[in-house]
């Protein structure tokens, strides 16, 4: 079902960072040392928004709003994602209604 609060979620498990895709005007937001398990209960929330509220805010993940959209997010090597030599693209998580 697709969410009316969430576009996409993008996530890292190596770095352990999660993106998420706001829609309309709210961006990017990236929260840090997000365990691989929650990002899996959050991915398989029937809600995204409501799981959103309700549990993951609810644990206080450290986040910062994110200056350029998930295509542009760039490594610590100044690469965007898809050209990072330590990890393949395949290896991040998504999510998208696509």
């Amino acid at each position: 079902m697709p969410s009316s609060v969430i576009r996409e979620m993008r996530f890292d498990p190596m770095k352990r960072v999660l993106e998420i895709a706001f829609r309309g005007v709210r961006g990017v937001y990236r929260y840090f040392d997000v365990p691989v398990e929650e990002w899996r209960r959050f991915q398989s929330a029937p809600s995204k928004g409501t799981y959103l509220n309700s549990f993951f805010k609810a644990k206080g993940f450290r986040y910062t709003k994110a200056d350029a959209p998930l295509a542009a997010v760039k490594n610590d090597r100044g690469y965007p994602y898809e050209h990072d030599d330590r990890q393949n693209d395949a290896e991040l998580l998504r999510w998208s209604e696509a």
